[in-house]
């Protein structure tokens, strides 16, 4: 110590680690994206206006989710039934606040779509088993939207040689509980076409018609029944060789062929080709063939000559072999499954009674639930996950 106008100089008292490591930013980044639950980004979110600029920032976002998936709560079977999965101790206060359980006492309700975060229900009527019309659920916010109407004036089609089959999906942001939409992918013989119904609150329906075209190869659709919406595009798979994608801004039809040496398999309820949600622009393939599991990224932008690329394979055998059954045993019973996709790269594999969920980039895999023998062929599942991205506070500008 020195000194100056007969005064000490004290030397200045350096700032305790926590100060220092917090106040750094590129560390309290690092720290933040290591949180591993999406609601502690909404806690750091609130401690200051700096916090909440780092913890929202979209770099950080990115890299948060490749840490960390968003992770599974449960999964919706047999209609609206919800089977909650195993949880952490962080976990409690969202489980105990959230509103899973949406079946109605006097009508039907069937669990249609999920996606982040939110549930489209169907309503029936139980006397008729008709629709009466769709509900979007949020169970994480306890919030209900109101009943929208079933469409009452869907053009009715002569029998002959004719299939309309029709899908309902929720908005691609999935926080809109006021709409839905509804396509309808009708056969006329060698011929097909598209209708796209979008039930909004409050407003009247939007009814769109695509033009008539006619695939070299006759249309039919997946016994799985499942679609994909992504980047406006609405994708169907079907079991000749395609698969089919609709604009649904333009309500123009696009043939995809399948990649070369994939090819669906032929028998009901055995399902080895699924659709997913892909990073950016344009969508995943799931192909399961011989135990591997090939991932096909599909990306109309990309320059190749047919826009597929395979971006991941995976055995079936080394991901799940360590949680099943230990008499388990690769036969044709007890074969491995695509049973379910979800919306965050993230696979449900059936094998027997049985289903695991594996994430496709973590490589992380979990047993999830044992079926009935009555359910295990044929059975709906539909995964529900955390929402992502979190609902920040609104930063003031003042």
């Amino acid at each position: 110590m020195g000194q100056k106008n007969g005064k000490e100089l004290s030397t200045p008292t350096p700032p305790p680690p926590v100060v220092a490591v917090l106040g750094d930013d590129d560390l309290l980044r690092e720290i933040i994206v290591r949180l591993d639950f999406p609601t502690y980004l909404v806690r750091a979110a609130l401690v200051c206006k700096r916090w909440l600029r780092h913890a929202s920032d979209p770099a950080v976002l990115r890299h948060f989710r490749e840490l960390h998936p968003p992770r599974l709560l449960g999964l919706y079977i047999v209609g609206a039934e919800f089977v909650p999965l195993p949880h952490p101790p962080e976990l409690d206060v969202l489980f105990r606040r959230a509103l899973f359980q949406v079946r109605g006492t006097n009508v039907g309700v069937d669990v249609a779509h999920c996606r982040n975060g939110c549930i489209l229900t169907v309503v029936y009527d139980n006397y008729h088993s008709r629709p009466v019309g769709c509900v979007v659920w949020s169970p994480l916010r306890r919030t209900r939207g109101p009943l929208l109407p079933y469409p009452s004036k869907l053009q009715p089609f002569p029998p002959n040689d004719t299939s309309v089959e029709e899908y309902k999906i929720l908005p691609e942001d999935g926080h809109n509980c006021l709409s839905c939409t509804i396509v309808r992918i009708v056969r006329d013989g060698t011929e097909v076409f598209a209708q796209q119904i979008v039930l909004q609150y409050g407003s009247r329906d939007v009814y769109r018609t695509s033009a008539i075209i006619e695939p070299r190869v006759r249309w039919q659709k997946s016994y799985t029944h499942r679609s994909l919406l992504a980047n406006k595009m609405f994708y169907v798979l079907g079991i000749k060789g395609y698969i089919l994608g609709l604009d649904l801004v333009s309500m123009r039809f696009l043939v995809i062929d399948l990649p070369d040496g994939v090819q669906q398999q032929q028998q009901r309820y055995l399902r080895n080709l699924e659709l997913s949600m892909a990073d950016g622009s344009g969508f995943y393939l799931v192909h399961l063939k011989d135990f591997q599991i090939h991932v096909w990224h599909h990306d109309t932008d990309s320059g190749n000559a047919d826009g597929w690329q395979l971006v991941h394979t995976i055995c079936a055998c080394q991901a799940i072999g360590h949680l099943a059954r230990p008499n388990w045993k690769f036969t044709w019973m007890s074969r491995v499954w695509v049973f379910r996709v979800g919306n965050n790269s993230e696979l449900l594999l059936k094998v027997g009674c049985e289903v695991f969920y594996l994430h496709i980039r973590s490589r992380k895999v979990e047993k999830v639930l044992d079926l009935n023998l009555e359910d295990g062929v044929n059975v709906f599942l539909c995964p529900f996950t955390m929402v992502w991205p979190p609902n920040f506070p609104v930063l003031s500008e003042e």
